[in-house]
């Protein structure tokens, strides 16, 4: 995680290069994310992330447990439900707030 910015960095940089050097406009970059802004004590580099990519995915998803034997469904990924542990809404300060 401590390095993903310098990543962004260079993939934004190589993207650029590559544009220029092609005469074509440079490519949209995009990225898929956990929903909440950390993991296990990581942080994501949320600015370097919202100055870098064109366009973030929250992976928002399955929050609840294994379909195979639980007696009733559920929404698939419900934004906010205040009777459950995890909603999408508890993680998609990402781009707004630092983790």
């Amino acid at each position: 995680m401590a390095n993903l910015g310098v990543l962004l960095d260079e993939w934004r940089a190589a993207v650029a290069t590559e544009a220029q050097s092609a005469g074509q406009p440079p490519l949209l970059l995009t990225a898929a994310f956990y929903y909440a802004p950390s993991i296990n004590g990581l942080n994501y580099p949320v600015l370097s992330i919202s100055n870098i990519l064109d366009w973030i995915n929250l992976m928002a998803y399955d929050f609840y447990d294994d379909p195979t034997w639980a007696k009733v469904t559920n929404s698939h990924a419900a934004l906010y439900d205040p009777s459950a542990r995890l909603a999408e809404v508890m993680g998609s300060g990402l781009g707004s707030r630092p983790g």
